[in-house]
């Protein structure tokens, strides 16, 4: 079974140049005195955080105080972080925050072990791999976050046959397995395509 960035692949390619006119989140948390747009900040941020934690071998008890201290790095930072996406992304900054957090947690855990003998999962992984987790678990989100949003437009039927679709079922099973004809398998995988498709879009230009 593919994974959730296959769709992202596949949805993103040709539209990145889609520009939104709104006030992007980034724009307005940048005043640290916002409340309610950093709350917003958080609310979306946070599950992302705590998945690059977990992918990267952080133990559950320290998570979710390890994204707690990336968190309030980025509250501290962020007024002097310049927002220019076609210079230097947010999420690139933010990856960068949350990479050295990480290894600091993970220097930190290093430390405490002094002589004893090395546990090699509390090393931490290297940089390109760390990198890789963060990318994937970017776009993994991304797609997760868009989907919820496009169940509150389709039936769960719907959407589950465009996931099926997605992931390579083939139509004759799909058909089979949800009870409805071959044709409507195209034109429903068409149409939450669609939608999907403008929510990426959409989630990109407000949260990178």
């Amino acid at each position: 079974m593919r994974d959730l960035r296959f769709i992202y692949d596949c949805h993103i390619i040709g539209l990145m140049d889609i520009n939104s006119t709104r006030m992007t989140l980034i724009q307005r948390v940048k005043n640290r005195l916002d409340d309610k747009s950093w709350e917003e900040f958080a609310r979306w941020y946070e599950p992302y955080i705590k998945a690059i934690a977990y992918k990267t071998g952080v133990p559950l008890p320290h998570i979710d105080d390890l994204c707690q201290d990336i968190l309030l790095r980025v509250w501290k930072s962020i007024e002097n972080f310049e927002y220019n996406p076609e210079k230097c992304k947010f999420r690139t900054w933010l990856t960068t925050v949350s990479r050295n957090q990480i290894y600091t947690f993970f220097g930190r855990e290093k430390k405490k072990q002094n002589d004893v003998e090395v546990n090699e999962e509390i090393l931490g992984p290297e940089e390109a791999e760390l990198d890789e987790i963060i990318e994937k678990e970017w776009q993994t989100y991304i797609v997760k976050l868009a989907i919820e949003k496009v169940r509150e437009s389709f039936s769960d039927k719907v959407v589950d046959i465009y996931l099926a679709f997605q992931n390579g079922q083939t139509v004759d099973a799909i058909a089979q397995k949800y009870e409805v004809s071959e044709s409507s398998v195209y034109v429903y995988n068409k149409r939450v395509k669609a939608v999907v498709t403008r929510e990426i879009v959409l989630l990109v230009n407000d949260l990178e």
